[in-house]
This record gives C-alpha cells, sequence and structure tokens, in this order.
C-alpha cells in the first residue's frame, strides 16, 4: 500500500542522514554539495577552498562510507526482523 511505502522511504531517509551524519564533516559538505546542491567537482573545490583532486577523493570515500553504512543498517535490520 501506498502508506507501507511511504514508512519504507522515510526509513531509509533516517538511515541515510545517520549515515551522513557520521562522516567527516568536510566530507559531509563535499557530499551535500555534489548531491543536495548539484554543484560540479571545480564549484565544489572553489566554495571550499580544496584542491579539485581533493574533492574528487572526498566525494568518491564519502559515497563508499555511506553506502558501507547503509549496509550494515540494512544488515541489521534483516537479522532484527
Amino acid at each position: 500500500t501506498d502508506s507501507s511505502i511511504q514508512i519504507e522511504i522515510k526509513d531509509e531517509s533516517e538511515k541515510a542522514l545517520e549515515c551522513m551524519q557520521k562522516l567527516n564533516s568536510v566530507h559531509r559538505d563535499v557530499l551535500r554539495l555534489s548531491i543536495q546542491a548539484g554543484d560540479s567537482h571545480s564549484r565544489i573545490a572553489e566554495q571550499l577552498g580544496l584542491p579539485l583532486g581533493t574533492v574528487k577523493t572526498y566525494a568518491r570515500r564519502s559515497l563508499i562510507q555511506l553506502r558501507e553504512c547503509m549496509e550494515r543498517k540494512l544488515l541489521r535490520q534483516g537479522v532484527s526482523s
């Protein structure tokens, strides 16, 4: 049903936010600017005063950490269900 889908989406969003909060603050800023604001890596580098290569590395590491955190949360949920 629509309500069960909405609950599932809300639950996944909460997990993603929890995982985002676990990231280093600069990594979180890079990911937020990239995903939410849709900024390019070049623009993010300008905004944060970081070299472009550093921003690309932070973006990649952040996505990996976020994915790993979400996978752990999903595994725990599967075990507790």
